[in-house]
């Protein structure tokens, strides 16, 4: 199968359903041809839709100044990150554990603060630890992060089972309708 895509949700997806076939699986890129199977290693292969989901997905705001392959490397390290990731299984309503262990993971591996693990905590000691104040190197407060989360959760879900033709609606589930 070849896959014709320069978008990065596309790799994505497709290196984490490389591991999951069997058979040749490759992208067209430009003039080249990369082997999903080559796109990440077979541990975060395992997680790579809950990480796709939680770092800059189309469908999901990203949080500023961290990117994708910074975060990657994290998680590609740590193998406590890893296990973080794989406890976002999409279940729906998202529990009050599985949010939590959320946002531990969006302040640890994308915040580097592996000392405060409550948003309000980790927000304030950056805030204090900034030498130049500036508001878009702060982490999430706990609203933000918790729409965040549930929006990650649901996207989780709805790409971890493809099988489920009829998914519960957006509303609820980390997006609201307005007027």
């Amino acid at each position: 199968i070849v896959i014709d895509a320069t978008d990065t949700d596309c790799y994505a997806q497709a290196s984490a359903i490389a591991k999951l076939i069997r058979g040749p699986l490759a992208m067209k890129r430009k003039d080249k041809m990369i082997s999903c199977h080559l796109l990440c290693s077979t541990n975060v292969a395992e997680v790579m839709i809950q990480f796709h989901t939680m770092t800059e997905c189309d469908a999901n705001s990203g949080l500023y100044g961290h990117g994708k392959s910074s975060i990657y490397e994290k998680i590609e390290k740590v193998p406590q990150l890893r296990s973080l990731i794989k406890n976002v299984r999409g279940e729906l309503p998202l529990s009050d554990n599985t949010r939590k262990l959320m946002k531990a993971l969006v302040i640890e591996a994308i915040y580097g603060d592996s000392k405060y693990l409550i948003p309000g905590e980790a927000r304030a000691a950056k805030w204090r630890s900034l030498k130049k104040k500036s508001t878009l190197r702060l982490s999430p407060d706990d609203d933000t992060l918790n729409h965040y989360c549930e929006r990650a959760n649901f996207l989780s879900y709805i790409q971890l089972y493809p099988e489920i033709y009829n998914h519960p609606s957006t509303i609820g589930n980390g997006w609201m309708l307005f007027d």
